[in-house]
């Protein structure tokens, strides 16, 4: 137990001294209430979003402190049902914070962990629709968009190919038949072959140039290392479910517990 404890106080110390203040130009204030451009990106990459702009972390933190200010206005601050809600939440806020990364500091999943997860449940990792492995470029310019697909299609010049992949975003995905745009989809799934270029395609938020690299049925069975990462996720959440229940009882045994409930 006094292992435990001396964990504990280790990694809140840990945590505390990460927290040191960077001096961050102000981007926003309410009042006297100001946002910081770091304390702005933070509250961006809290949003598991990739469309969430730094321009929406600062609107909805200004949204948030008049919302607030209002509330303070209106007496809700002496609210005792409020309190009590803000003081719960609070602790779960900390304390389920606390656990999770110190849980998942102690989790490590093996390679031949996933193997053996894998071949234990091969018939659950199978491709639900036909599919195709691409590589896809999204330009907003016709011009562009017509060198990068006379480019692919000069397959025997490997150096255009590495300049293309060097100066424009490329996105190496795996799509399902279905999920895409009409033309898009018909385009991919008209035909069984590979390496073949299509486009520049043109949408209404600009033009699509493909390169299709592999096909799968519907029915085939999905390689190990196309699974991994969900298998990975799998096992992590098994350990880490085991391993906060395991946490929770160690800090009963390590701390005073009393429960007092009358019997009916």
């Amino acid at each position: 137990m006094r292992k435990l404890l001396l964990l504990i106080i280790l990694l809140m110390f840990t945590s505390c001294a990460k927290e040191v203040r960077i001096d961050s130009p102000i981007i926003a204030k309410v009042e006297n209430t100001v946002l910081t451009l770091a304390d702005a990106e933070r509250l961006k990459l809290a949003v598991p979003n990739q469309n969430y702009s730094l321009n929406d972390a600062v609107a909805s933190w200004v949204d948030r402190e008049l919302l607030y200010l209002a509330a303070e206005q209106g007496g809700l601050e002496s609210d005792v049902t409020l309190n009590s809600q803000v003081s719960v939440y609070r602790k779960d806020l900390f304390g389920n914070t606390f656990m999770d990364n110190y849980v998942a500091s102690q989790i490590s999943i093996e390679s031949t962990e996933i193997k053996t997860y894998y071949d234990k449940n091969r018939d659950s990792f199978r491709h639900q629709n036909d599919g195709a492995k691409i590589m896809h470029f999204f330009i907003t310019t016709d011009s562009v968009a017509k060198h990068i697909a006379d480019a692919l299609k000069q397959t025997n010049n490997s150096l255009d190919r590495k300049e293309l992949l060097a100066n424009y975003d490329v996105d190496v995905t795996t799509v399902e038949r279905g999920n895409l745009i009409e033309q898009l989809d018909s385009d991919i799934f008209s035909n069984n072959r590979t390496n073949i270029i299509i486009g520049p395609v043109k949408t209404d938020y600009g033009y699509h140039v493909i390169e299709v690299l592999g096909r799968y049925k519907a029915g085939s069975q999905i390689a190990i290392d196309e699974a991994y990462d969900e298998i990975y996720q799998r096992l992590f959440n098994q350990k880490k479910a085991l391993r906060s229940m395991r946490f929770l009882d160690s800090l009963r045994n390590h701390y005073t517990v009393k429960i007092n409930l009358e019997n009916d």
